[in-house]
């Protein structure tokens, strides 16, 4: 165990947008903790910022939405890493991240919106609005 907080972000994907920026941003302010980022679709053209800014970063190289695997995937990262924090970004990756944690026993798990709900497809926004209490 270390002194420093383990914090995983997880995101839909670390391409140019507002919310990978505002992740950017954040990690490069952290301090005394060691980050890890998920990007569920793979790697993107951010990932050198990530790390410059001092994260890992890993890829689940999802290619479609809702693909059972990518709750798999990070149900099997959550148990090897056990990260004292989880903070979801985007409804999407907020919705796998909760059920992922769930199975995992990982308690401690942060969601932010980033937009408006009604900025995202209705599918997206039920399994969001449906997960919430995990």
């Amino acid at each position: 165990m270390t002194d420093f907080l383990n914090i995983c972000h997880v995101i839909n994907s670390i391409e140019y947008g507002g919310a990978e920026t505002m992740l950017v941003d954040l990690i490069d302010v952290m301090s005394d903790t060691e980050v890890t980022v998920i990007s569920i679709e793979g790697m993107g053209r951010l990932q050198p910022k990530l790390k410059s800014a001092g994260a890992t970063v890993k890829g689940l190289d999802e290619s479609i939405r809702f693909d059972p695997r990518t709750v798999a995937k990070l149900h099997g990262i959550f148990i090897r890493e056990s990260y004292d924090v989880v903070h979801a970004h985007l409804p999407y990756a907020q919705t796998v991240s909760r059920l992922a944690a769930c199975m995992a026993n990982q308690h401690a798990i942060v969601s932010t919106q980033h937009n408006a709900p009604t900025a995202y497809p209705p599918l997206t926004r039920i399994t969001e609005r449906m997960t919430r209490p995990l």
